[in-house]
């Protein structure tokens, strides 16, 4: 898993933390994609891993995680809750 970038921080988005089985912490706060291609931020080198799997956006106060259409798409999106949510 490799990572080709780490963007700036932004005041107005929250930093959103990607840990990699290998121990690292990438640290995100502008959109980004994870998949097997040369130019995703955030790089799986795994078969089972589309060219642009995941895309990464922050809307609304709320990070989204968006299947894009990969080799078994669910065509869901997910959602990450702002930190401290639920405390």
């Amino acid at each position: 898993m490799n990572a080709s970038r780490h963007t700036p921080q932004s005041p107005s988005v929250p930093e959103l933390p990607v840990h990699t089985p290998d121990g690292r912490v990438l640290r995100f706060s502008a959109a980004f994609h994870i998949g097997r291609d040369h130019d995703c931020d955030v790089r799986v080198n795994d078969v089972h891993v589309s060219r642009k799997h995941v895309a990464a956006s922050y809307e609304k106060g709320i990070w989204r995680l968006k299947d894009l259409n990969s080799a078994r798409p669910s065509g869901r999106m997910f959602t990450i809750p702002p930190p401290g949510f639920g405390r």
